[in-house]
Order: structure tokens, then C-alpha cells, then sequence
């Protein structure tokens, strides 16, 4: 079985700072136990991004030589704005590159609490279709944490007519809210890294959270949208 590439794009705008601690713990707790269960050598890409910068944090770095915390209140520092688009658009280049390097299979990962604003290179079409088509050619992973009601139209509307449109895991932007996400993006980042077979593997191209329900139900859904 090939090695597997986990590339996180982390949101870092202002509006994190409501869970900035929920955040560091959840990233944390993810690659612990990833580190714990991977049944193949497993890398770990950390991007971050907000209106002043995106930034690649770690570049692939095998999973057992990164630090016990990859998160802190020192490298996860909130501001700025959202340039969602831009921040996933250039990820996947990079993501791509390392995973040639690599030889690995991936998995994305898009957390994120709010709307695209700011993006100035890429748009919704372009990065739909860089989704669309390393999910067909490479057999990519796709998967997001939309905190808040904001989030969970940008995930959905990146999504849309891609195999991941049902990757995509709702949450309210509150800390008991992210706690329970990132426990559910462990969950199966962990799943997928003891997959045993390629057809394994492609399962979760629609099937991510294996099960695992949103926080949010519909009607929870329709006070908020309304």
C-alpha cells in the first residue's frame, strides 16, 4: 500500500479566535492518533491561512518526526480575513507536489469558521475543479469542517458536484462545537490510515465521516439559515 499524505488547510482568520484552544487541541489530537494507528508510513502537510499570509507550516513531515504538539498558541495565531479560495487552490499545488515526492495517496482537509472574501488569484469555479479533477485522476480524499453557518455554504459551495459534496461536517462556531468535529475528523483520518486496500481507500472519496453524524439537524439548520 502506498504511504499516506494528510494536507490540513486550516483557516487562521480573526474569527478563529473564539476556538483558538479547541482548534490547537483538535489539530493535536488528530495527529496523535494518527501517529498511533497509521498502518503505513503517514506525512502530515499543515497549511494555514488568513488575508496577511498562507503559510506552510509543515511540509510533509512524517508523522513520527513531528513534535508531540504541531500545534501551539504559538504557531496559531488568529487575524485578518478569509481568502479561502486561494488558500485551498494553492494548497493542492503544493499538496500535489509533495505527494509525487512521496509516492502517497492523500487526504485534504479544509477547516474552516466563515466565507470566502478576500481570495484574489483563485474562485469558486477553479478550485471546484481542481477538486474534481484529483479526486478522478488521483483518487484524492476531500473533506471539511464548516464551523458556523457561513462555513458550512462555503464548504458545500466548493464541493458542489464533486465526489466529496458529502464530506462535508457541520458545526456551529463554538468550542464544544469544534471539539466534536475534530473528534470526528480523528476518527476517520484514523480509519483511512489502517485501510488495508486501494478500494478501501476510495471509499471515502464520498464516504468520509463513515457514519458519523453532523452536530447540526435540520431544523437546528433552518433557525440558523433563516
Amino acid at each position: 500500500m502506498k504511504p499516506i499524505l494528510v494536507s490540513m488547510v486550516l483557516d487562521r482568520s480573526g474569527s478563529m479566535s473564539s476556538m483558538r484552544d479547541d482548534t490547537i487541541g483538535g489539530v493535536n489530537t488528530t495527529v496523535k492518533d494518527v501517529r498511533t494507528n497509521k498502518a503505513v508510513p503517514t506525512h502530515f502537510m499543515l497549511t494555514q491561512f488568513d488575508s496577511e499570509g498562507i503559510d506552510t507550516v509543515y511540509d510533509g513531515i512524517d508523522v513520527d518526526q513531528l513534535p508531540e504538539n504541531v500545534l501551539t498558541q504559538d504557531n496559531f495565531v488568529p487575524r485578518g480575513s478569509t481568502p479561502l479560495y486561494d488558500a485551498v487552490g494553492k494548497a493542492i499545488g503544493a499538496t500535489e507536489k509533495k505527494a509525487q515526492e512521496l509516492g502517497a495517496d492523500v487526504i485534504m482537509v479544509v477547516v474552516t469558521d466563515g466565507g470566502e472574501n478576500c481570495s484574489r488569484e483563485w474562485t469558486l469555479d477553479t478550485v471546484r475543479q481542481a477538486i474534481a479533477d484529483h479526486e478522478r485522476d488521483h483518487q484524492w480524499v476531500f473533506s471539511y469542517i464548516g464551523l458556523g453557518a457561513a462555513a458550512w455554504n462555503a464548504t458545500a459551495s466548493m464541493s458542489q458536484g464533486t465526489l466529496s459534496a458529502t464530506n462535508v461536517r457541520r458545526s456551529f462556531a463554538t468550542p464544544q462545537s469544534a471539539v466534536a468535529s475534530f473528534q470526528a475528523l480523528s476518527n476517520s483520518v484514523s480509519t483511512y490510515t489502517m485501510s488495508e486496500t486501494p478500494a478501501e481507500r476510495t471509499g471515502f472519496q464520498n464516504d468520509f465521516y463513515q457514519g458519523q453524524t453532523d452536530d447540526v439537524d435540520k431544523e437546528e439548520e433552518a433557525e440558523v439559515t433563516s
